[in-house]
């Protein structure tokens, strides 16, 4: 092959770099309550309010950045809100971004699931994903704690470590 051949080659050449599988982590719940009673639930301002921080005992908080809002169908009914983990003590990353959706299985089951917003979750150190994953859990069986304490009429005053949530399989 001559110089200008190759250099053509070359020029014409994108190496193609495999791309990198997004890990799909998710932290679920189930909830026992009628999806009817969800609407009302997730849109009461005094329990989700914007910014407000959801205490998740002593590890930390969570903040809900925007209102819950509605993006399933008629058929199947799921409301999703982004928020911020924040945990207490040293660390170089001040919070972790969630999603978290609510979504109505049935007419009295339902669940909650909490996923990070970001697709670098592997490339994160061993203690900032063990981390994650206490305040995720801890987030989702408070959220869970809140909806079942708000539809039954109860005060969900409880700072969480109480929680005794079902866990998805």
């Amino acid at each position: 092959m001559t110089p200008s051949r190759a250099a053509a080659f070359a020029a014409s050449y994108t190496p193609v770099r495999p791309a990198t599988p997004r890990l799909e982590v998710v932290v679920a719940r189930r909830i026992d309550r009628a999806s009817t009673s969800l609407p009302q639930l997730l849109s009461d301002p005094t329990r989700f309010a914007v910014s407000t921080p959801l205490p998740l005992g002593a590890d930390g908080v969570l903040r809900i950045d925007t209102p819950f809002s509605a993006t399933g169908s008629r058929s199947a009914p799921r409301w999703t809100t982004t928020g911020r983990l924040y945990g207490r003590g040293p660390r170089l990353a001040l919070f972790s971004r969630v999603e978290v959706e609510v979504s109505a299985w049935s007419d009295r089951t339902g669940e909650l699931r909490l996923r990070p917003v970001g697709q670098h979750l592997g490339l994160w150190g061993g203690r900032r994903q063990r981390r994650y994953f206490v305040l995720a859990h801890r987030s989702a069986d408070r959220i869970v704690q809140l909806l079942t304490a708000i539809a039954a009429g109860r005060d969900a005053a409880d700072d969480g470590d109480g929680v005794t949530a079902r866990r998805c399989a």
